[in-house]
């Protein structure tokens, strides 16, 4: 005898991975809200928000990595954060809430999956289900609290010193070019490039095309906090 009973959906097998990393909304109304968003699959490099887009969606990533970027107003960009799987993007919720165009550029760093949520959607999850609005509002703080350190750095500490930093975070091994680090940085990529290549006369990296490998961190410490002390005390 044929089994007639039919599987789930495409669109409930969706909203079923949404809910694996965003559990919060796992009821009748919070499934709506989620089907009633636009499923993406976006491939590296794919351009998923550009500054000034107005009434922007809200993404939920279920897969993949986006990173996004604030452009200044002399053409470079500032990298903000990285988006992954059950992270919420503190800029957007703020874009959304507000009713204000978006102040970032986002951009599949990786082939991302997801599902983007109307505004209407978004606000009305967000006021009807608490943990999610808890959450959405925890990641505007941690943030607002990271940009403010972005700010104090790039204000008080030098390019080698916040180099130093960034090349740590990532140690051993960065893959990454010297125009996304510079970005990072608020800076050319030709100090970018300056700056790795003595630190690799140095001993500190090697430098590959798209890799860069650190081979003395204890030096790069003893460097970063070496600036930051020498700028600290002629502020």
């Amino acid at each position: 005898m044929k089994n007639t009973q039919e599987g789930p959906s495409v669109e409930q097998q969706q909203v079923t991975e949404v809910l694996r990393h965003y559990p919060e909304l796992r009821d009748s109304l919070g499934r709506a809200g989620i089907g009633s968003g636009v499923w993406i699959e976006a491939p590296h490099r794919r351009v998923l928000l550009e500054a000034g887009q107005r009434a922007p969606h809200f993404p939920l990533v279920v897969e993949g990595q986006v990173r996004v970027w604030f452009p200044t107003f002399d053409g470079t960009e500032l990298f903000l954060y990285t988006l992954r799987a059950g992270d919420l993007c503190a800029m957007t919720a703020l874009a959304v809430l507000s009713g204000e165009p978006s102040r970032v550029r986002a951009i599949a760093e990786t082939q991302v999956r997801g599902v983007c949520l109307r505004g209407d959607g978004f606000r009305c999850l967000l006021q009807n289900f608490e943990s999610f609005q808890r959450r959405v509002f925890v990641s505007i703080a941690r943030n607002v609290s990271a940009l403010l350190t972005m700010v104090e750095e790039v204000t008080r500490l030098d390019v080698s010193t916040r180099l130093s930093r960034r090349l740590l975070v990532d140690a051993p091994v960065l893959a990454t070019t010297h125009q996304e680090l510079a970005d990072g940085l608020g800076c050319s990529r030709e100090r970018v490039s300056r700056l790795l290549e003595a630190f690799q006369t140095s001993g500190w990296v090697q430098l590959s095309r798209g890799v860069i490998r650190v081979v003395d961190t204890g030096a790069l410490r003893r460097a970063a906090a070496r600036h930051s002390r020498s700028r600290s005390d002629s502020a």
